[in-house]
């Protein structure tokens, strides 16, 4: 039986090297505020948050495990709403934390391992994927949402990001795919090709995928 996974930790265990460990150089600047995305998208999955005019309300429902209920209480202490943008880009919330948390998680869950690498006389190590994880079933259940969405929050909520996150060329391996999984996207994002019941919910995911792209955008700019 598979483990369930969150939204984070799919985006991060898919942001990985399948052969080399490591994550994917052009992620470089993009994966974690794509992570912190995801976090936000698990936190509405869980009703700790809601997403309204851009804005991260939050709610009276509870998270467990991290680095969820990191984010939320971050969230809650605020002393005013703020923009999903805000939470984006925030130096109060540790960038660090949130990746070494997910981490953590996805190799209790046996999806992950930590590899040592070396050069001269420097030592680091880096996450790797466990042998027999779930990365198959997510790029299947991916390629199937978004070639005919369904009413699953998670499964749209994870389409959504793709994109921002920088990982269509990783799931798809021609141009042409990757083309067409982007015009079927943007239908998604607009809610044309969503059930009527989880419209409403795709466009908010998909304003947090778009606040996502901007500011991996803005830090490449600024040469972060």
């Amino acid at each position: 039986m598979r483990p369930e996974l969150t939204i984070s930790e799919k985006i991060l265990l898919l942001s990985v090297h399948p052969e080399k460990g490591g994550y994917f150089m052009a992620q470089s600047g993009s994966l974690d505020l794509s992570l912190r995305g995801a976090l936000i998208l698990d936190l509405e999955l869980a009703g700790a948050i809601r997403l309204e005019d851009k804005l991260v309300v939050p709610q009276k429902s509870a998270v467990q495990g991290e680095p969820a209920a990191y984010l939320l209480e971050k969230i809650r202490s605020s002393a005013k709403i703020r923009k999903v943008s805000h939470w984006l880009n925030s130096f109060s919330v540790s960038r660090k934390l949130i990746r070494q948390e997910i981490i953590k998680s996805l190799i209790e869950k046996k999806e992950l391992r930590l590899v040592e690498k070396h050069f001269l006389f420097f030592r680091w190590k880096v996450p790797a994927r466990q042998s027999g994880n779930s990365t198959p079933w997510i790029i299947n259940d991916i390629k199937n949402t978004i070639m005919k969405p369904g009413d699953s929050r998670e499964d749209l909520y994870l389409v959504t990001l793709i994109e921002s996150a920088q990982l269509l060329p990783k799931i798809y391996k021609d141009r042409a795919a990757v083309k067409e999984a982007k015009r079927r996207l943007k239908l998604i994002k607009a809610g044309n090709q969503v059930p009527e019941a989880v419209k409403q919910a795709i466009q908010a995911a998909a304003m947090v995928a778009t606040s996502v792209a901007v500011s991996a955008a803005v830090s490449a700019s600024h040469g972060r």
